[in-house]
């Protein structure tokens, strides 16, 4: 049951952007797609905005997001050896900041990731050491806990002091979707550029975003659309042989991995011999997906800032106003729904309007 007051201010927002026009509702199924828009002026809480920028939407805390980013000029450059690297990287910034990757496809110009943003919560001093050793390495993170103890024992305001400022600012880099992105393409680009004799950006741009509803529907489409990027790009014919995708190293029996992808469907009981079962189904769908719908598939998934269920996107529209209506005449906004995914995946209706069932 959609809210009625909801859909009431959605339905305000469109006639007051654009007068006498009814907003389109594409139906691909169930899943629906909230569209990028032109650039507000201003700035709003979850939201990230800049000059030349692509709008972020963000949750307040925890959150599920589709992410990306892209090689400048999108040039190919990494091989193997860099994508294994990159990898691996991947997950121990994600170790750091408190962030679950619960898949991703690193290919040869361009890096897709499935994020879980966990909730912050207070950590303890082993806890902190534990996570600046997953990035920087044991010995300097041993190094830190001893000088941590010893300016304990010495006591006295001023080392106390000096504690409390390094632990804050480790734990503002923890638990935000931007600064994961920033400092990992950070260390991707000073790595490369060193391998490779070579100085300036390595990005095309600033990472884009989606935020995604906390649903199994809407993750697992999203993360069977990421694990196939190898398969649309014809280097393989299914996702498991591609092995810098997050899919592979599941079926190949890497646990962590496993455990990531198994908690897409929301059901802590599951194991992941059920749940291969069901998303190596899903990846079939999809691999056998024609190559049209594919490409429709990648411009509604790289236009969206929010997907989930028709009532998410509504919901969306109330909870960032200002993002979607801060100029006089804005983009105008598209909701897609991409699918239930049964039967042939993300078939597409006529459009209609959004009604209160």
């Amino acid at each position: 049951m959609l809210d009625s007051g909801i859909l009431q201010q959605y339905n305000m927002m469109q006639n007051r952007l654009f007068p006498g026009k009814v907003a389109e509702i594409r139906l691909f199924k169930r899943l629906y797609i909230c569209g990028e828009m032109t650039r507000p002026v201003g700035r709003h809480p979850g939201m990230e905005i800049g000059t030349m920028r692509k709008l972020r939407l963000k949750n307040d805390g925890e959150g599920f997001y589709n992410v990306g980013t892209r090689c400048v000029d999108r040039t190919f450059r990494f091989d193997d050896d860099d994508k294994t690297h990159i990898v691996d990287q991947i997950r121990r910034m994600a170790n750091f900041c408190g962030i679950e990757v619960n898949t991703y496809a690193v290919m040869t110009n361009h890096i897709h990731l499935l994020l879980h943003v966990l909730p912050k919560r207070e950590l303890n001093d082993d806890e902190l050491v534990d996570r600046v050793a997953a990035l920087y390495g044991r010995v300097k993170a041993e190094k830190l806990r001893v000088e941590w103890a010893e300016w304990r024992r010495v006591g006295g305001e001023a080392a106390l002091q000096r504690v409390e400022e390094e632990r804050n600012a480790l734990l503002r880099r923890m638990g935000d979707l931007s600064v994961y992105m920033k400092e990992l393409k950070q260390w991707i680009s000073r790595d490369y550029n060193k391998k490779v004799g070579r100085t300036g950006t390595l990005w095309e741009d600033r990472f884009w975003s989606c935020l995604l509803e906390d649903s199994a529907e809407t993750l697992t489409s999203v993360a069977s659309y990421i694990d196939c990027n190898a398969v649309r790009a014809g280097i393989v014919e299914r996702p498991e042989d591609y092995k810098w995708c997050g899919y592979a190293q599941a079926h190949a029996g890497r646990e962590a991995a496993q455990k990531a992808l198994a908690a897409i469907y929301r059901n802590n009981k599951m194991k992941w011999a059920e749940a291969e079962e069901r998303y190596g189904w899903l990846l079939r769908a999809v691999s056998d997906t024609p190559a049209e719908r594919q490409r429709e598939h990648k411009t509604v998934f790289r236009r969206a800032l929010a997907i989930g269920s028709q009532s998410f996107i509504l919901e969306t529209y109330a909870r960032f106003p200002k993002v979607f209506n801060a100029r006089k005449k804005p983009a105008k906004p598209f909701v897609t729904d991409i699918g239930a995914l049964r039967g042939t995946l993300f078939a597409s209706h006529k459009p209609r309007k959004v009604a209160v069932s």
